[in-house]
């Protein structure tokens, strides 16, 4: 099979991609730059990470439409009405799910006005389990996944994107799994054993989850 050498650039600008990424969130390069520019960084660090990421991605949306490409298949109608629904779906769990954590301090933009250290242990009741949450431990992943997948149309760039794309969003779950420990501790680890990681169950069943505080 002929496969254009657009596929595998752009698999490897995704492995780019997520190293950038990965890096940037880990432990060690927060770490360094909180010795480095102490107050500062709590304030603007994780505003800097989201403007990073920001850019990158868009960065990495252009690499298949700059690069040699071939199609693949196109979804046909009436199938792509289903599709297109299904993604417009994803986008309202997004932003729903989205709404559930603090936003501000997602963005950045509350540690601007109220600095917190890079790396900390959680207080008590921080752990979102409910809505989305309470089903999958990263429904924003979830629903980006949906929203990757059922792209209309699909060319060797755009399969080489969703499969990179899919690779890190796996493998970087796992790493921010790590962090979530580390930050949570026991009441992470017990949410982990209770509900699923990023595909919720087929099959109804009764599922304890850990106690906010309040309920």
């Amino acid at each position: 099979m002929d496969i254009p050498s657009g596929f595998w650039l752009t698999l490897l600008a995704c492995a780019g991609y997520g190293a950038i990424h990965s890096a940037l969130a880990s432990h060690t390069v927060k770490g360094w730059a909180e010795r480095r520019f102490g107050q500062f960084a709590r304030r603007t660090y994780r505003l800097f990470f989201v403007l990073m990421a920001s850019l990158t991605t868009l960065a990495l949306l252009a690499v298949p439409l700059l690069l040699p490409d071939r199609p693949l298949y196109v979804i046909p109608f009436p199938w792509i009405i289903l599709t297109l629904a299904v993604q417009a779906f994803a986008v309202w769990g997004l932003l729903a799910a989205l709404s559930q954590t603090d936003a501000l301090a997602f963005l950045g933009l509350r540690q601007l006005s109220a600095p917190e250290p890079l790396r900390r242990r959680a207080k008590s009741g921080e752990l979102i389990t409910r809505g989305f949450y309470g089903r999958v431990r990263h429904p924003l992943y979830l629903f980006s996944l949906i929203l990757l997948w059922l792209f209309p149309v699909v060319t060797w760039n755009i399969l080489a994107l969703m499969i990179g794309l899919t690779v890190y969003l796996y493998i970087g779950t796992l790493l921010e799994e790590r962090k979530l420990l580390d930050e949570f501790g026991e009441a992470y680890a017990e949410y982990r054993r209770t509900t699923p990681m990023i595909f919720p169950r087929l099959l109804p069943g009764r599922v304890t989850r850990p106690r906010q505080e309040g309920e």
